[in-house]
Protein backbone atom coordinates (compact mmCIF):
# COMPACT_ATOMS: atom_id res chain seq x y z
CA UNK A 1 0.00 0.00 0.00
CA UNK A 2 1.34 3.49 -0.87
CA UNK A 3 0.92 6.11 1.89
CA UNK A 4 0.40 9.78 0.98
CA UNK A 5 0.90 12.55 3.59
CA UNK A 6 2.20 16.13 3.73
CA UNK A 7 5.33 16.79 5.80
CA UNK A 8 5.55 19.89 8.05
CA UNK A 9 8.25 22.50 8.00
CA UNK A 10 10.35 20.71 10.57
CA UNK A 11 10.13 17.44 8.74
CA UNK A 12 7.22 16.31 10.83
CA UNK A 13 3.54 16.38 10.09
CA UNK A 14 1.62 19.60 9.49
CA UNK A 15 0.32 19.48 13.07
CA UNK A 16 3.86 19.30 14.46
CA UNK A 17 3.76 15.65 15.37
CA UNK A 18 6.60 13.35 14.31
CA UNK A 19 6.66 12.01 10.80
CA UNK A 20 4.68 8.88 11.69
CA UNK A 21 1.11 7.98 11.03
CA UNK A 22 -1.03 5.62 12.97
CA UNK A 23 -2.41 2.64 11.05
CA UNK A 24 -5.91 4.11 11.22
CA UNK A 25 -4.72 7.38 9.66
CA UNK A 26 -3.14 5.73 6.62
CA UNK A 27 -4.69 6.86 3.39
CA UNK A 28 -4.41 4.43 0.49
CA UNK A 29 -3.17 5.82 -2.80
CA UNK A 30 -5.43 6.06 -5.79
CA UNK A 31 -6.24 2.64 -7.28
CA UNK A 32 -5.44 0.78 -4.06
CA UNK A 33 -8.35 -1.29 -2.62
CA UNK A 34 -9.90 0.43 0.35
CA UNK A 35 -10.17 -2.72 2.55
CA UNK A 36 -7.21 -4.98 3.45
CA UNK A 37 -7.28 -8.52 2.00
CA UNK A 38 -7.95 -10.12 5.39
CA UNK A 39 -10.93 -7.86 5.94
CA UNK A 40 -12.29 -8.60 2.47
CA UNK A 41 -12.05 -12.33 3.16
CA UNK A 42 -14.09 -11.93 6.32
CA UNK A 43 -16.94 -10.49 4.34
CA UNK A 44 -16.75 -13.00 1.51
CA UNK A 45 -19.89 -15.09 1.16
CA UNK A 46 -19.59 -18.82 1.87
CA UNK A 47 -20.07 -21.08 -1.12
CA UNK A 48 -23.28 -23.15 -0.73
CA UNK A 49 -22.95 -26.96 -0.34
CA UNK A 50 -23.68 -28.90 -3.52
CA UNK A 51 -25.71 -31.79 -2.11
CA UNK A 52 -25.90 -33.55 -5.47
CA UNK A 53 -22.10 -33.67 -5.58
CA UNK A 54 -21.99 -34.98 -2.00
CA UNK A 55 -24.51 -37.73 -2.84
CA UNK A 56 -22.58 -38.73 -5.97
CA UNK A 57 -19.32 -38.91 -4.00
CA UNK A 58 -20.92 -41.12 -1.34
CA UNK A 59 -22.35 -43.43 -4.02
CA UNK A 60 -18.93 -43.80 -5.65
CA UNK A 61 -17.29 -44.50 -2.28
CA UNK A 62 -19.92 -47.15 -1.49
CA UNK A 63 -19.39 -48.78 -4.88
CA UNK A 64 -15.64 -48.96 -4.37
CA UNK A 65 -16.17 -50.48 -0.91
CA UNK A 66 -18.53 -53.15 -2.30
CA UNK A 67 -16.07 -54.04 -5.06
CA UNK A 68 -13.26 -54.38 -2.53
CA UNK A 69 -15.48 -56.58 -0.35
CA UNK A 70 -16.40 -58.76 -3.33
CA UNK A 71 -12.76 -59.23 -4.27
CA UNK A 72 -11.89 -60.16 -0.70
CA UNK A 73 -14.66 -62.77 -0.69
CA UNK A 74 -13.97 -64.20 -4.16
CA UNK A 75 -12.35 -67.64 -4.12
CA UNK A 76 -11.43 -70.24 -6.67
CA UNK A 77 -10.04 -73.74 -6.74
CA UNK A 78 -8.80 -75.15 -3.46
CA UNK A 79 -9.36 -71.80 -1.71
CA UNK A 80 -13.11 -72.38 -1.89
CA UNK A 81 -13.42 -74.04 1.55
CA UNK A 82 -12.12 -77.08 3.32
CA UNK A 83 -13.35 -79.69 0.88
CA UNK A 84 -13.40 -83.30 2.10
CA UNK A 85 -10.36 -85.22 0.94
CA UNK A 86 -12.64 -87.42 -1.20
CA UNK A 87 -13.71 -84.39 -3.31
CA UNK A 88 -11.16 -82.86 -5.65
CA UNK A 89 -13.30 -79.93 -6.84
CA UNK A 90 -16.86 -78.63 -7.14
CA UNK A 91 -18.61 -76.19 -9.44
CA UNK A 92 -20.12 -73.65 -8.94
CA UNK A 93 -17.96 -72.85 -5.95
CA UNK A 94 -19.61 -72.28 -2.54
CA UNK A 95 -21.37 -68.89 -2.24
CA UNK A 96 -20.62 -68.14 -5.89
CA UNK A 97 -22.58 -65.23 -7.36
CA UNK A 98 -23.51 -64.36 -10.93
CA UNK A 99 -23.70 -68.04 -11.90
CA UNK A 100 -25.20 -68.54 -15.41
CA UNK A 101 -28.83 -69.67 -15.38
CA UNK A 102 -27.98 -72.84 -17.35
CA UNK A 103 -24.83 -73.79 -15.44
CA UNK A 104 -24.08 -77.42 -14.60
CA UNK A 105 -23.32 -78.59 -11.08
CA UNK A 106 -20.19 -80.76 -11.07
CA UNK A 107 -18.57 -82.77 -8.27
CA UNK A 108 -15.18 -84.29 -9.06
CA UNK A 109 -14.51 -87.23 -6.72
CA UNK A 110 -11.27 -89.10 -6.17
CA UNK A 111 -10.76 -92.43 -7.93
CA UNK A 112 -13.00 -95.24 -6.73
CA UNK A 113 -15.78 -92.99 -5.38
CA UNK A 114 -19.37 -92.56 -6.55
CA UNK A 115 -22.33 -90.63 -5.20
CA UNK A 116 -25.67 -88.88 -5.66
CA UNK A 117 -26.97 -85.29 -5.57
CA UNK A 118 -29.83 -83.60 -3.76
CA UNK A 119 -30.58 -80.14 -5.13
CA UNK A 120 -33.04 -77.79 -3.43
CA UNK A 121 -34.34 -80.71 -1.34
CA UNK A 122 -34.94 -82.95 -4.38
CA UNK A 123 -32.84 -86.12 -4.70
CA UNK A 124 -32.41 -86.92 -8.39
CA UNK A 125 -31.87 -90.40 -9.79
CA UNK A 126 -28.27 -90.92 -10.88
CA UNK A 127 -27.81 -92.15 -14.42
CA UNK A 128 -24.76 -94.34 -15.01
CA UNK A 129 -24.08 -94.59 -18.74
CA UNK A 130 -21.69 -97.06 -20.25
CA UNK A 131 -19.06 -95.72 -22.60
CA UNK A 132 -19.45 -96.79 -26.22
CA UNK A 133 -16.31 -98.65 -27.20
CA UNK A 134 -15.28 -101.13 -29.83
CA UNK A 135 -15.18 -104.02 -27.38
CA UNK A 136 -18.68 -104.64 -26.11
CA UNK A 137 -20.12 -102.33 -23.44
CA UNK A 138 -17.40 -102.44 -20.82
CA UNK A 139 -16.29 -99.11 -19.47
CA UNK A 140 -12.90 -98.13 -20.81
CA UNK A 141 -10.87 -95.24 -19.44
CA UNK A 142 -11.12 -92.35 -21.87
CA UNK A 143 -14.38 -93.58 -23.40
CA UNK A 144 -17.04 -91.06 -24.45
CA UNK A 145 -19.91 -90.46 -22.02
CA UNK A 146 -23.10 -88.75 -23.14
CA UNK A 147 -24.46 -86.01 -20.89
CA UNK A 148 -28.21 -85.97 -20.27
CA UNK A 149 -30.58 -83.96 -18.08
CA UNK A 150 -30.37 -84.64 -14.36
CA UNK A 151 -27.48 -86.34 -12.54
CA UNK A 152 -24.94 -88.32 -14.56
CA UNK A 153 -22.11 -90.33 -13.00
CA UNK A 154 -19.02 -90.69 -15.18
CA UNK A 155 -17.22 -93.87 -14.07
CA UNK A 156 -14.17 -92.95 -16.12
CA UNK A 157 -13.50 -89.66 -14.34
CA UNK A 158 -15.47 -90.30 -11.12
CA UNK A 159 -17.58 -87.16 -11.57
CA UNK A 160 -21.20 -86.32 -10.82
CA UNK A 161 -22.78 -83.78 -13.17
CA UNK A 162 -26.23 -82.22 -12.82
CA UNK A 163 -27.62 -80.61 -15.99
CA UNK A 164 -30.88 -78.59 -16.00
CA UNK A 165 -33.36 -79.70 -18.67
CA UNK A 166 -36.83 -80.99 -19.48
CA UNK A 167 -36.21 -84.31 -17.74
CA UNK A 168 -35.81 -82.59 -14.36
CA UNK A 169 -38.61 -80.06 -14.76
CA UNK A 170 -36.60 -76.90 -15.40
CA UNK A 171 -34.17 -75.76 -18.07
CA UNK A 172 -32.81 -72.77 -16.20
CA UNK A 173 -32.06 -71.99 -12.58
CA UNK A 174 -34.40 -69.52 -10.93
CA UNK A 175 -32.96 -66.31 -9.49
CA UNK A 176 -31.75 -66.68 -5.90
CA UNK A 177 -29.87 -69.17 -3.74
CA UNK A 178 -29.72 -72.89 -4.53
CA UNK A 179 -28.62 -75.62 -2.13
CA UNK A 180 -26.66 -78.71 -3.11
CA UNK A 181 -26.03 -81.81 -0.98
CA UNK A 182 -23.79 -84.52 -2.37
CA UNK A 183 -23.60 -87.96 -0.70
CA UNK A 184 -20.56 -89.98 -1.73
CA UNK A 185 -18.94 -93.28 -0.92
CA UNK A 186 -16.21 -95.69 -2.02
CA UNK A 187 -17.27 -98.53 -4.29
CA UNK A 188 -15.67 -101.93 -4.87
CA UNK A 189 -17.18 -104.30 -7.42
CA UNK A 190 -20.30 -102.14 -7.48
CA UNK A 191 -20.79 -102.33 -3.70
CA UNK A 192 -20.49 -99.52 -1.14
CA UNK A 193 -17.51 -99.99 1.17
CA UNK A 194 -18.67 -99.92 4.80
CA UNK A 195 -17.80 -96.76 6.72
CA UNK A 196 -17.05 -94.63 3.65
CA UNK A 197 -20.41 -92.83 3.30
CA UNK A 198 -20.03 -89.05 3.65
CA UNK A 199 -21.88 -85.91 2.57
CA UNK A 200 -21.07 -82.29 1.74
CA UNK A 201 -23.36 -79.22 1.40
CA UNK A 202 -22.97 -75.83 -0.26
CA UNK A 203 -24.98 -73.05 -1.91
CA UNK A 204 -24.59 -70.83 -4.97
CA UNK A 205 -26.51 -67.81 -6.22
CA UNK A 206 -28.22 -67.03 -9.52
CA UNK A 207 -28.70 -63.31 -10.27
Amino acid sequence: MTIVHEPGADGGDVDGSPDRLAADDLVPAAGTPHAPAARRRRFARRRPIDWKLVAASLAIALGVALIAFGISRSVTGDEVTKLPEQIESISPVPDAVQVPAQANVVVDLIDGYAGEMTIDNVTYETWRPRAVVDRGEDVVTGGQVDIRDGVVYDPNNFTLTFTPGEDVGFEEWTVGNHHVRVRFWEERDGEIVDGTLRQYNWTFNIV
